[in-house]
């Protein structure tokens, strides 16, 4: 866990974070390391996707903290 804490809260910018690679480096530090992220594609739509899926794991890991 120490490894993880100095990302916590850091802005990180993920060019391609649309889909493939990018993507997935985007949900792994949103969700392991807790960075905030800033996403750039050729897409609009399929950014918005993305975001929208991301925030919707980081939403399920909040509740399940929760409980």
């Amino acid at each position: 866990m120490a490894r993880k804490k100095w990302l916590y809260n850091k802005n990180v910018v993920i060019t391609g974070a649309s889909s493939g690679i990018g993507y997935y480096i985007a949900k792994i530090l949103a969700l392991d390391f807790g960075c905030n992220i800033i996403g750039t594609g050729r897409n609009e739509q399929k950014l918005i996707n993305a975001k929208n899926q991301i925030d919707k794991l980081l939403n399920s890991q909040k509740e399940s903290k929760k409980h």
